[in-house]
């Protein structure tokens, strides 16, 4: 049984190792965000998202999230204050956070039994938590 759950626990550290590396993308994180600034900073909304597609990592995806309800907003040209924009685009950044918690819940094997259960599940699944 010793053998066994230590598998078990080689197993999850590695798993976890490669999904946190996965997630971490291609380059240096503070090289992309360096970038995204330079090309938000200079109005390029446009090469900003290229920048985020070039890293693929979970940041810039949820960065990627933001920069695409901006630009959206931006081409819809409506009468909303600053502070409506950065609610919205906000609310768009924490949409896709909570995506990628949930993927990286639904990937830990050891807690399956008991995601039915989990308030976490319940939010991911889209079922109304009690």
């Amino acid at each position: 049984m010793l053998i066994g759950l230590s598998i078990m626990v080689v197993t999850f550290v590695f798993e976890r190792l490669f999904t946190l590396n996965k997630a971490k993308g291609k380059g240096s994180l503070i090289k992309f965000l360096n970038a995204v600034k330079k090309e938000i900073v200079q109005g390029n909304i446009d090469a900003a998202i290229g920048v985020c597609d070039s890293q693929h990592g979970s940041g810039a995806n949820i960065l990627r999230a933001g920069l695409e309800r901006y630009k959206i907003l931006k081409l819809e040209k409506q009468q909303l204050s600053r502070k409506e924009v950065m609610e919205e685009v906000h609310h768009s950044i924490e949409d896709s956070m909570m995506l990628g918690k949930c993927l990286c819940w639904k990937r830990i094997s050891l807690r399956c039994r008991q995601l039915p259960q989990s308030p976490r599940w319940l939010a991911c699944s889209g079922q109304p938590s009690a």
